[in-house]
């Protein structure tokens, strides 16, 4: 059987640091990616993407203001992995499920030591860590990624990266996390 030491509410909690350490090396490496990333008109949508022709370029800009300028105000359109048109509903929902994951930490309420201020205090702390990268990485990505590579590209962040994989690697691991709480 599984040893008593790695099982239960320890082996969760050992489960979600490792995921949070994959999740913050993810982090970085696309922060780094935004530093030192070069512009390039040569990406490509998929095949699948049913907005654009498929041999359309896209633009990744590096750091502009232009870029900035364009992708201000709402333009919602189709999104080409449904054929819907897109909305605030739409969006806010993407938004919403990346902040369920920051009440895990009352789920192993029963391990603390003081629950009563730790879980607050917990909360309180990933909801501003939640907030503080959500708000870097919406300026960001609206300073150095072109509207319509926004449109088009849902997995942009990954053909721009320097390190092959790691945003699929992110991306997975906060899935599991969320499938843990």
């Amino acid at each position: 059987g599984i040893n008593a030491e790695y099982g239960g509410a320890e082996m969760f909690a050992k489960t979600n640091i490792l995921i949070f350490g994959v999740v913050i090396v993810t982090l970085i490496v696309n922060i780094v990616n935004f530093i030192i990333r070069k512009p390039t008109d040569d990406l490509h949508p998929s095949s699948e993407n049913h907005v654009l022709n498929a041999s359309a370029n896209l633009s990744y800009t590096s750091w502009s203001k232009d870029t900035f300028l364009e992708n201000r105000g709402t333009n919602y359109t189709t999104d080409y992995t449904t054929n819907h048109l897109t909305s605030f509903e739409s969006v806010f929902a993407v938004l919403f499920t990346g902040f369920t994951g920051v009440f895990a930490g009352s789920n192993m309420s029963g391990d603390l030591k003081n629950a009563s201020k730790s879980i607050p205090v917990g909360t309180m702390l990933a909801c501003i860590f939640s907030y503080v990268v959500y708000i870097f990485l919406v300026f960001t990505i609206a300073f150095t990624s072109s509207r319509l590579l926004l449109q088009n590209d849902y997995l942009f962040l990954e053909h721009i990266c320097i390190v092959p994989g790691i945003t699929t690697a992110g991306t997975l691991c906060v899935t599991f996390s969320a499938s843990l709480s």
